[in-house]
């Protein structure tokens, strides 16, 4: 298994994933960043973020972005 970290970039603030988790690969790593997309448009009003300012990077365990989904609600 490889570990992961979710990174939320937020209001002009990043917040780190300080642990990771562990994912058997790339598309379970996927999943659980878009699970992580959904807590946090439920917690919050997107609508006042038109222009994507809120994202979740997830990296490997050497910090390179694997890739970003945008915070938003669906269409």
């Amino acid at each position: 298994m490889a570990r992961f970290f979710f990174d939320v970039y937020r209001d002009g603030r990043k917040i780190v994933d300080p642990e990771g988790s562990y994912c058997e690969n790339i598309g379970l790593a996927y999943r659980e960043a878009k699970r992580l997309v959904e807590v946090l448009v439920n917690e919050g009003d997107e609508s006042k973020y038109p222009f994507c300012s809120s994202w979740v990077e997830v990296t490997y365990a050497d910090r390179s972005t694997l890739f970003r989904l945008p915070v938003m609600k669906a269409a």
